[in-house]
């Protein structure tokens, strides 16, 4: 799965949680782009980040702008460096999907 796909993904999952998620429905659509994606595993001695950027745009002519900076302990040895960036994607994820939903502007991005 992509990184883009992933993202995808826990936004659709996220609102199927939610109750809001119809992917038969015609009333709206949600496309996003992602224009930021960046990680790095040496963040000082033993730490690392992922960046994300996310533009969300709405049928409806709404859009809205979302980042995420997420730090995280890598390691100093390499293969443990790998290893914690991979898996710091997932709440890097989560926190990007949770900035979006709690955003002022998701309400009009939802709406007919």
């Amino acid at each position: 799965m992509s990184f883009e796909a992933y993202i995808q993904k826990a936004l659709a999952d996220e609102l199927k949680v939610a109750g809001k998620f119809d992917d038969k429905s015609q009333k709206i659509t949600l496309t996003g782009t992602v224009v930021q994606l960046g990680f790095s595993s040496s963040r000082g001695l033993t730490g690392g980040t992922w960046d994300i950027g996310l533009n969300v745009s709405s049928s409806n002519g709404q859009s809205v702008f979302i980042a995420e900076h997420y730090e995280f302990n890598s390691g100093f040895i390499a293969d443990t460096a790998c290893k914690q960036t991979a898996e710091a994607y997932l709440p890097a994820v989560q926190n990007l999907i949770g900035k979006l939903v709690k955003a002022p502007e998701f309400k009009s991005l939802v709406s007919p």
